[in-house]
């Protein structure tokens, strides 16, 4: 079995990467050759490297989706837009780089940020970026989200998590991963690359977000992003779901909390409900 990491930009993806690094040492790879995967041949890129390569977990910015193979489980998160959107922000203006977005972030304020990423002439990972990334091997589903959902929940190779939920997102990967990595620790100690300590707090984030742009800004973003709000409420649904049937309790998750600087005690006390859950888990798209 191996991990497949899409790894969304400013979506919990370099906590998860850290993780997966940790626990898999020199078998997981951090691939950033972009071409790679995204030019015309990117799928069948990424069949060869699965096929050639004795790794056990790989994560890319640009991961061809949907994609799902024998023998690999794919992971990604998603994120509420607006959150996203005031972390890219700050990610740019922190940024040692000179890209389009750096060089504008660091010039503006992010009402002003917002409003240029959102120009028509401008191609921005805010204008529903999340939704364009899980479909960058098929356009097609771009234009059809109800398809690209159906294909994310019914099949078991995907796993998703929700940033603003992550650590109860964790003890759901665990408890799937369990029966294939029995080893696995998904604990963690320090959130990183994270732009704000209000990162994973998103009720007292949006309001704050929601009055710095004003009601017309914000309208022009809710409007430009209607897909990816799509894609995120519903897989959250889904994901709250999921994440009932595993740990009804919340015991799993309170441990999880308690021993992140302990991850063989978190792994110990997950460990044999594990076990069970594999017979009770199961994908549903009764929520659509």
């Amino acid at each position: 079995m191996k991990i497949l990491h899409c790894h969304v930009f400013k979506n919990a993806g370099t906590t998860f990467d850290a993780i997966l690094k940790r626990e898999f040492g020199n078998q997981f790879i951090d691939h950033r050759d972009d071409g790679f995967f995204r030019c015309p041949a990117g799928t069948a890129n990424l069949k060869a490297l699965i096929a050639k390569n004795n790794f056990k977990a790989l994560s890319s910015h640009h991961l061809p989706m949907p994609f799902a193979a024998f023998d690999t489980v794919t992971v990604f998160f998603v994120r509420h837009p607006l959150l996203r959107a005031k972390s890219v922000y700050q990610f740019e203006r922190m940024q040692n780089a000179q890209t389009p977005g750096t060089i504008k972030a660091k010039e503006m304020s992010f009402p002003e940020f917002m409003e240029w990423s959102l120009h028509p002439d401008i191609e921005s990972t805010l204008k529903n970026g999340q939704v364009k990334l899980l479909t960058s091997a098929n356009n097609n589903l771009y234009t059809c989200p109800q398809k690209l959902l159906d294909t994310l929940i019914q099949n078991p190779a995907y796993i998703f998590g929700v940033v603003e939920e992550f650590d109860k997102s964790m003890v759901l990967f665990a408890s799937i991963l369990e029966a294939h990595f029995p080893k696995l620790n998904l604990t963690y100690s320090v959130p990183c690359n994270t732009t704000s300590k209000h990162d994973y707090n998103s009720d007292e984030a949006l309001e704050s977000i929601r009055s710095k742009l004003g009601e017309r800004l914000y309208n022009k973003f809710v409007t430009l992003n209607q897909v990816d709000f799509y894609l995120y409420n519903t897989l959250k649904v889904e994901f709250e779901r999921r994440y009932a049937i595993t740990d009804p309790s919340g015991k799993h998750f309170h441990a999880f909390q308690k021993n992140r600087k302990n991850p063989e005690a978190f792994s110990r006390s997950l460990h044999a409900f594990s076990r069970k859950l594999v017979r009770h888990y199961k994908p549903s798209s009764n929520n659509l």
